[in-house]
């Protein structure tokens, strides 16, 4: 410019959302940054405007604004690149071919399986995939080009509504209409505003079952603003069309929900955003994996399964439990929301496995008196001998119990339990000896007060640095807690001191001649403000340095950014990202890490407090060191020694790859899910029980925040890994049930594979 030599940045995104774009750095001064694009919202451009970055927009509008530079302009595509607001080739037989494309993402496109779908000629759908080959909207495997075949179609998308009588939305009930458009969309998880007059949009199969069962209509575009019931014909009704098994209520496909919701562009704002989400599908896709896999976590069941569960997966889980997991039949038990008929099945199930124990034996009696207390009531567990229990805590409770002592006795003990409760204990062990009482309920009905104390210790916050880790370390070395604890203590502790007595602890830590006083001081940020505030967060970037861990290093830097503004914040986020990648490398265990390097923990922790492409390529990093950590990468015999030492490592729960699949599925990360799916099954080989079925123990945690898109990709893995084997107890085995298990109600099969196709 002007004979001087500027530098770029260039971002090339195919389809950014607002959010995404959001997330980028924002221009320096005398720098020039655009985002080349296929397609730009108007929300997306506006987010750019605001950072002060251009764009070029391939559909025809370029913009760059800086100082010495202006430009704002719409220009003509040019040719390889037409207005995709009229296609020509979009007819009514293309759109259902294009349509099939994108109900089955994964797949690359058959024309003799998709003329089947749209009833059309073999060849003449073959036509079509040539044509759309031509057009740049097919990959080289057949796939479709998304988002780019989406939008695609979206622009060609009929919108041909005819507006009803009201009466006709009673059509959902009898099945013969479903729902699509704005209330599809909300009941699937979109942000969608809905106001008083919005349109209820429905679909249906025929034209002339439409002709039937109207009384009058208006055909023509949709008032978004009309409190008109809106019907329009689907060609494809029954193929896109799921029926919830859960509920029974039966919905459009998510993509066709998108398309109809896409006709105005508030509501392609919607659709760029959203992330189709269903708490019951998902929920029955996690019990899915887990009943394939024959492994369920009992404690985390009693997370998915709530008072407001509906009864279908109460018996899903009962379903999931019965031939492998007896102590997951013993959660369902004890819990208070599962239908008495169910309990009365589980109850007399879990009776045939306890007569029939053997080589368990009293370690398994141990686990399952501990998820159901109230066993200690039936015949075949008070005549056998049972591991006693590790807590004082548990051997009152089971004294009273095996003794017929009324249910007063048990409130006392709970009572006289809480009394004691001291804010220094151990609040890990505290709150899982408050989650042992509360299991009790079914025996001892408690008063409100004692069952909402209990709640709280549950709910209280636990410490950052003082877990089960640092406990397994401390024994390693001296046998002594790390010098640091007391600090900490003193720090977590400050929350009930005056803001005096804080700043006190503070420049009594800011001034100790110690190595790692970032940690302490990190556990006093939550009780800071203010001056006191920017001192400490001064204090760690000064002391963090001297951490020689270093993830725990990058853990106190990640703890302490979101404590800060955005420079700061970005500072601190940027050296927690260095000691994490050096961490990786860092011989030896890490002390908040496990066995593992702490590196691959702690890009976790970054990736945890950051966001947008941050925290990508924090995850995309941590899943690389952690294939070549369970040594996914070695070759066979590497591999099997790996597999040998690693073993232990994975039962016991002490890596990190729960963490990083839950962290990659609730950012949409489903490209690195697979790399670990490859990865489990490349070190597993044929003795693919423990880490397949140690997948499946994640994909709650991967799903609590998930998607229908995740939800499926799990279900997809469990269905097509043949190497899963059902991990049969003996317990189980050596006892017929009396009774079937309960009906297990199927996954939507349209959604399995399905993901995003709009983003």
């Amino acid at each position: 410019m002007d004979g001087e030599s500027i530098d770029v940045r260039l971002v090339n995104r195919a389809h950014p959302t607002p959010a995404e774009l959001a997330a980028l750095d924002p221009v320096d001064k005398g720098e020039i940054a655009v985002v080349v694009s296929d397609r730009l919202s108007d929300a997306a451009r506006a987010a750019l405007r605001s950072l002060g970055i251009g764009w070029l927009d391939r559909r025809g509008s370029v913009r760059i604004w800086t100082e010495r530079l202006r430009l704002d302009v719409s220009f003509n595509p040019g040719y390889g690149l037409p207005d995709r607001r009229a296609p020509r080739s979009f007819t009514p037989a293309v759109r259902d071919v294009v349509l099939g494309l994108l109900l089955r993402p994964d797949e690359s496109g058959s024309p003799r399986a998709l003329a089947r779908s749209v009833d059309r000629s073999a060849g003449y759908v073959s036509t079509i995939l040539a044509g759309l080959e031509e057009d740049g909207l097919l990959r080289a495997d057949g796939k479709p080009l998304l988002p780019e075949l989406f939008w695609a179609l979206a622009d060609a998308w009929p919108g041909e509504w005819m507006q009803v009588d009201d009466a006709l939305e009673d059509l959902r009930l009898d099945g013969v209409a479903v729902a699509t458009g704005n209330g599809a969309a909300e009941a699937l998880g979109a942000p969608v505003l809905l106001g008083a007059g919005g349109p209820i949009n429905l679909i249906v199969g025929s034209e002339a079952l439409l002709r039937r069962l109207s009384k009058s209509r208006k055909a023509g575009a949709l008032d978004p603003d009309s409190s008109q019931v809106a019907v329009r014909v689907e060609s494809n009704f029954e193929s896109v069309v799921i029926t919830n098994p859960v509920s029974g209520v039966r919905f459009a496909h998510p993509v066709v929900v998108a398309l109809d919701l896409a006709e105005d562009q508030r509501g392609r704002e919607t659709v760029e955003v959203w992330r189709p989400a269903s708490t019951e599908l998902g929920t029955l896709a996690v019990l899915e994996v887990y009943r394939r896999a024959g492994w369920v976590q009992a404690n985390w069941l009693e997370d998915i399964l709530t008072d407001a569960t509906p009864e279908p997966l109460w018996r899903a889980a009962a379903a999931a439990c019965w031939d492998s997991h007896a102590e997951g039949l013993a959660v369902l038990y004890q819990h208070p929301g599962c239908p008495d008929d169910l309990r009365v099945t589980v109850r007399r199930r879990l009776l045939d496995v306890i007569g029939a124990m053997e080589s368990r034996g009293r370690w398994g009696l141990r686990r399952l008196v501990d998820y159901a207390p109230s066993l200690l009531l039936e015949e075949p567990v008070r005549s056998r001998d049972i591991d006693p229990p590790d807590s004082g805590l548990r051997s009152a409770v089971e004294e009273a119990v095996r003794s017929g002592a009324p249910r007063s006795v048990l409130r006392d003990i709970a009572q006289e339990w809480l009394e004691t409760d001291e804010p220094e204990r151990d609040a890990w062990a505290t709150a899982g000896e408050a989650h042992y009482l509360l299991r009790l309920d079914p025996i001892a009905v408690y008063e409100g007060p004692v069952r909402a104390h209990l709640e709280e210790v549950v709910r209280r916050p636990k410490p950052v640095w003082h877990h089960e880790g640092t406990r397994r370390w401390s024994e390693w070395s001296s046998g002594d807690d790390p010098w640091w604890y007391e600090f900490c203590s003193r720090a977590r502790s400050s929350v009930d001191n005056s803001p005096a007595d804080r700043r006190r602890l503070l420049n009594e830590l800011l001034t100790a001649d110690i190595d790692g006083r970032a940690m302490p001081i990190a556990e006093l940020l939550p009780v800071l403000d203010g001056d006191a505030l920017e001192r400490a967060l001064a204090g760690i970037e000064q002391s963090a340095p001297a951490v020689a861990d270093l993830h725990v290093r990058a853990k106190v830097l990640a703890v302490a950014s979101r404590y800060g503004d955005a420079r700061r914040r970005e500072v601190l986020l940027d050296q927690a990202l260095v000691a994490a990648r050096a961490a990786v490398e860092q011989p030896g265990p890490s002390l908040l890490g496990g066995p593992e390097p702490g590196g691959i923990r702690g890009l976790l922790e970054v990736a945890d407090e950051a966001d947008g492409e941050f925290r990508r390529t924090a995850l995309k990093e941590a899943t690389s060191a952690w294939l070549r950590w369970v040594g996914a990468e070695d070759d066979a015999g590497d591999r099997k020694q790996r597999r040998r030492d690693r073993r232990m490592m994975f039962h016991s729960g002490g890596d990190s790859t729960l963490p990083l699949v839950r962290m990659l599925a609730s950012s949409d990360m489903a490209a690195e899910l697979r790399r670990v799916f490859q990865g489990l099954r490349r070190v597993a080989g044929d003795e693919g029980n423990a880490l397949e079925g140690y997948l499946a123990m994640g994909a709650w945690p991967a799903l609590r925040d998930g998607s229908l898109e995740l939800a499926a990709l799990f279900v997809s893995e469990a269905r097509t890994e043949t190497a899963w084997r059902q991990r049969q107890g003996a317990d189980a085995k050596a006892h017929e049930p009396e009774s079937e298990p309960p009906e297990y109600p199927e996954f939507p099969a349209q959604l399995v594979g399905y993901r995003d196709v709009w983003r």
